[in-house]
C-alpha cells in the first residue's frame, strides 16, 4: 500500500474497517475519493489471510460487493485483482 501512495487510512476506511474485520455489513456513504474502494477491499481481503481465524475452507469463501452502479462495479474489480 504505502508503494501506491497510501500512508494512512481516510475517516472512512477507520470507521468502516474494525466493523469489516469482525463480519459486519457495510453501507458506506460518502463523497468520491473519500477511500470507500479500500474499505471495501482490504478488510476482505485480510480477512482471508488471517491464518488464526479462518480455516482452510473458510478461507475459499467469496465476498460479495454490490455497486450501484457499472462504472463503480469495473472500478472494484480492476482495484481487486
Amino acid at each position: 500500500l504505502t508503494s501506491n501512495g497510501y500512508t494512512t487510512p481516510t475517516p472512512i476506511q477507520q470507521s468502516s474497517t474494525p466493523l469489516a474485520k469482525e463480519g459486519e455489513n457495510l453501507l458506506l456513504i460518502a463523497a468520491t475519493g473519500s477511500g470507500k474502494t479500500l474499505a471495501y477491499l482490504l478488510p476482505a481481503l485480510s480477512r482471508k489471510e488471517d491464518d488464526s481465524i479462518f480455516t482452510e475452507q473458510t478461507k475459499r469463501q467469496t465476498t460479495l460487493i454490490v455497486a450501484p452502479t457499472r462504472e463503480l462495479a469495473a472500478q472494484l474489480a480492476r482495484d481487486a485483482s
